[in-house]
């Protein structure tokens, strides 16, 4: 969270988004630029209410776009299903997502929420699954009275919401452009009749989706493209490119990278494993000689998405072509695009559209109880650990700790000693040298340049090359504040 909150800081107090030494560069930091402007309109300084309002403004529009996401799936595939019901499920579903994604964080499991909620995927992420919720309406044509039409409102929402992802988070994009060309290919011939019914409006449509958000993404200023022109190049070179992908695959699998069931809990296997079970289901039913129906090319879009995403990053040769046209070290994120938690709204549909009956709720309650068992008693793995990050984030031991490990009255004593230090004479600025845990908290507080005493040990020589321009001022931690046992455990480098 600190690391976000300096980044703001920056910005805020003198347009210069850098952490505690000046490297950071402008295009990276689109998003706090944003927020560093909605607060300085807003006349707000405090880095804790700036956590509070980022958190929930993200939260509240994670759980809206995945709700939708939701809510449109069921309403295709389960169009028998009643309102007030599809509604609670579509909810149900948005907190299956915030329960089961996480990520590996220093030494613990963290929920996604507590990572994710104070960062720039907290935006881009559920973006991504509403621009994606916008398509599926279109390809469709299932909006009621519509009569299939494509709409300007929608190719206008897609092509926001796929400018702001591009600009904020780019990697989302490339999700975007895997999950909706499978949705194309499913519905080929439909999408065919829609150009044929509307000529320009069928021509604006790529160009909304793929055109506009591709040519920010190639402009210099934005930064490095995803998927990269380096993976372009390589793909005219088929032999070259196949050993690149064998040989970045193999990387990936045996460093594991792709982080395991860090970043696909054992909840997310579950529901990728329920959307599976509907599908073969399905299947059966299925008239192999006329085209599927809507329901079922959407049904079986979702479960191959759901697959398919939280499958690629951990085999050869998919996470090896998706480490070479992005970046090696992010494939694991593609994870996060996967819809499995559509599994568990999907499954409470067949159970209780037609009658709610106590049988049928824990019928419909047991897949979720049964992975949160399996991962507490047999696994003590991530999912029972984001359960338990998200109790740990609501505990309230006195009015005074805020949520992190500091008491908030020493906090702010530790603020006005480094801003009572006045600025040197000689035209030099002030950069201070403090314990290394509380550096990143000092910057994100007060805006000043910090450096910890590892760092220093580390980047002297950044110093000494800059030393003409700062004067390096030494700010004793006070003694009401701890060093925290978790960070002196988990980086034992820091010699705190």
């Amino acid at each position: 969270m600190w690391h976000h909150l300096m980044l703001i800081r920056g910005w805020f107090a003198n347009g210069a988004p850098y952490l505690t030494m000046p490297e950071t560069r402008p295009h990276e930091v689109v998003w706090h630029w944003v927020w560093a402007s909605v607060f300085r309109v807003l006349g707000l300084s405090d880095v804790f209410i700036w956590a509070k309002v980022i958190h929930c403004t993200q939260f509240f529009w994670t759980l809206f776009c995945l709700g939708y996401f939701c809510n449109v799936i069921l309403k295709i595939v389960v169009p028998t299903t009643g309102q007030k019901l599809r509604q609670f499920l579509s909810l149900c579903g948005a907190w299956m997502f915030v329960l089961g994604a996480g990520t590996f964080s220093v030494q613990y499991q963290m929920s996604w929420m507590l990572w994710y909620s104070v960062n720039y995927q907290g935006v881009t992420l559920p973006a991504y699954f509403l621009a994606t919720a916008i398509l599926v309406r279109l390809v469709t044509g299932s909006d009621e009275g519509r009569g299939g039409r494509v709409h300007w409102t929608d190719i206008i929402a897609v092509c926001l919401l796929l400018m702001v992802i591009v600009i904020f988070h780019p990697l989302e994009a490339s999700y975007f452009l895997l999950s909706s060309g499978l949705l194309i290919a499913l519905f080929s011939d439909r999408i065919w009749l829609v150009v044929r019914r509307n000529r320009l409006k069928a021509w604006l449509l790529p160009l909304s989706f793929l055109g506009i958000p591709v040519l920010i993404y190639y402009l210099p200023e934005i930064g490095i493209p995803l998927p990269t022109s380096r993976g372009f190049k390589l793909m005219t070179q088929p032999k070259e490119f196949l050993d690149q992908i064998l040989l970045t695959g193999k990387q990936i699998q045996d460093t594991g990278i792709h982080r395991g069931l860090s970043s696909f809990t054992e909840l997310a296997i579950t529901g990728s494993l329920i959307l599976a079970g509907i599908l073969s289901a399905r299947c059966f039913s299925f008239s192999w000689q006329k085209p599927l129906e809507t329901a079922d090319r959407v049904l079986l879009w979702v479960s191959l998405s759901a697959i398919g995403f939280g499958v690629a990053p951990r085999t050869l040769i998919p996470s090896g072509f998706l480490g070479v046209m992005t970046v090696d070290e992010q494939v694991w994120r593609f994870a996060f695009a996967s819809p499995w938690f559509m599994g568990f709204p999907l499954w409470g549909c067949y159970l209780l559209k037609e009658r709610k009956t106590s049988v049928r709720i824990g019928i419909a309650l047991a897949p979720f109880v049964a992975a949160f068992l399996v991962s507490r008693i047999f696994l003590g793995g991530p999912f029972n650990a984001n359960v338990a990050s998200l109790f740990r984030s609501l505990e309230l031991r006195d009015r005074d700790r805020v949520g992190i490990q500091y008491d908030r009255g020493a906090l702010a004593r530790l603020d006005e000693l480094v801003l009572a230090v006045p600025e040197p004479n000689n035209g030099k600025k002030n950069i201070f040298l403090i314990r290394t845990d509380l550096q990143t908290y000092v910057r994100a507080a007060t805006g000043v340049y910090v450096l910890g005493h590892r760092l220093v040990a580390v980047h002297r020589g950044w110093y000494g090359e800059w030393e003409n321009s700062y004067e390096l001022v030494e700010i004793p931690a006070p003694a009401d504040i701890p060093v925290d046992e978790e960070m002196q455990r988990a980086f034992p480098s820091m010699k705190l």
